[in-house]
């Protein structure tokens, strides 16, 4: 015990001490070179995960789009195979509609039978916009008057039957080729619309249908003097026409029916904006060549 105390109350080297805090520095000096290398390794690893990474997004991205010309192929391979009876079906359809919309909408005057009709686009599909087209070409035609147009269409089950297009209809249907049209506004100064009914001419199979005046009940004749009948007054107001009135017969009847054309002519007979009568007609013959006697229909 004596012995410890003697060497530890020895006064240190100085040698020592310097070797000592030496020692320490070069400690630490390895200690900062190594924490400096394991900084750089981390950091190192640290940028080579985020490229493996960004590598293995690129190579995912190709695989994707690989399966996706892939799937494309098949499809184009599946399309290619002979075609079923739906798809068959489905591709006439779309044919259809194409060469429907591809067709001219036709415009007839409903006032003036046999005149050459209105070829306007197709791909108009709005009533409204039909109209403005009427306006513009007849204004173009005539300045000094008054339009306003009211459209008809064919009957789809029944081609003698005609039905007036309401307002609220904006679409055309792409089954309709051809639309009728009539000139409602009257001519004179004061504003106002006509009264008049439709009645349908049917020549060689051919329907039309032809907006006639009607007079109200109880106001003014319809001629001065009045006409007899409906068959009277139609018979002298198409007395220029190119066609004899055969036959009248109301619309879905199928036999002849004169009750309504010994009617009186008014809107009693024959209702505004309806189209309840038809009309069989034959054309008219003409001599071609007198001397001969010989007769030509037309």
């Amino acid at each position: 015990m004596d012995v410890l105390l003697a060497q530890c109350e020895q006064p240190l080297d100085p040698l020592s001490v310097d070797n000592v805090r030496q020692k320490n520095l070069e400690e630490s000096q390895i200690y900062q070179k190594s924490l400096s290398e394991l900084r750089h390794l981390e950091e190192s690893h640290s940028s080579i995960s985020s490229e493996t990474r960004r590598q293995r997004h690129q190579e995912e991205e190709k695989a994707r789009d690989a399966d996706l010309q892939s799937v494309e192929e098949l499809h184009q391979v599946s399309t290619a195979s002979p075609p079923t009876e739906q798809s068959r079906e489905s591709k006439n359809q779309a044919v259809r509609i194409l060469m429907e919309r591809e067709t001219p909408l036709l415009l007839s005057d409903m006032d003036t039978y046999g005149q050459q009709s209105i070829k306007i686009d197709r791909y108009i599909r709005s009533t409204n916009e039909v109209r403005r087209n009427l306006v513009d070409i007849h204004y173009k035609l005539d300045p000094n008057r008054f339009y306003y147009f009211t459209l008809w269409s064919e009957d789809q089950a029944d081609s003698r039957r005609f039905h007036k297009i309401s307002k609220r209809t904006t679409d055309i249907h792409d089954s309709i080729s051809r639309l009728y049209y009539a000139n409602i506004a009257l001519q004179n100064p004061s504003p106002g619309l006509r009264c008049y009914t439709v009645i349908t001419v049917c020549v060689d199979e051919q329907c039309s249908p032809l907006a006639v005046d009607i007079p109200l009940s109880n106001t003014f004749p319809c001629c001065q003097p009045p006409c007899e009948s409906v068959k009277v007054h139609l018979e002298h107001l198409w007395k220029a026409m190119p066609w004899i009135p055969v036959s009248y017969r109301p619309i879905g009847s199928k036999r002849r029916d004169q009750s309504l054309v010994d009617r009186q002519f008014d809107d009693l007979a024959l209702p505004r904006n309806k189209n309840v009568l038809y009309i069989l007609a034959r054309r008219k013959c003409q001599v071609k060549q007198p001397d001969r006697l010989h007769m030509l229909c037309y």
